[in-house]
């Protein structure tokens, strides 16, 4: 967060925020596609990628940060 001096220091605790709402909102949407519409959905396995992905890249990106 500090190396972007544009970024206001009122609003950083808003970003943890936004990280976990997005994770489990993807995470969320994982279990979804494995659980629910496994068997009705026609492109599971490239949702599922894309679900799986997604929310790999938002928890490397929080780690990282």
């Amino acid at each position: 967060f500090m190396d972007f001096p544009s970024i206001p220091l009122a609003n950083q605790h808003v970003i943890p925020v936004f990280y976990n709402l997005q994770l489990g909102v993807h995470l969320f949407s994982v279990f979804e596609m494995m659980v629910i519409k496994r068997k009705t959905e026609p492109k599971y396995y490239e949702k599922l990628l894309h679900h799986m992905l997604a929310a790999s890249l938002i928890a490397f990106s929080a780690m990282s940060n």
